[in-house]
């Protein structure tokens, strides 16, 4: 209950800011079962702190740039 009021509280993820700007970086988009979600409300379900959830953003964004970088399909990728 205490997460579905925070979810509604939260579930502007426009890609522009309130004063109409187009925002300078891409905002990371969280969701749970298919539910987008803010970083506030993903940070309480899983209960970690703010820099663990962008240690893990980072990590996750490195692994995909690698792999698009790469091209190669069904070789086993180098993720150091």
């Amino acid at each position: 209950m205490f997460l579905m009021g925070i979810s509604s509280n939260c579930s502007d993820t426009s890609s522009s800011t309130k004063r109409g700007k187009k925002r300078a970086r891409v905002r990371a988009h969280f969701a749970i079962n298919g539910a987008s979600l803010c970083r506030e409300t993903c940070q309480l379900f899983f209960d970690v702190k703010r820099a663990v959830l962008y240690a893990l953003i980072q990590t996750v964004n490195r692994v995909i740039v690698h792999r698009e970088r790469t091209g190669t399909e069904g070789e086993n990728l180098n993720t150091h």
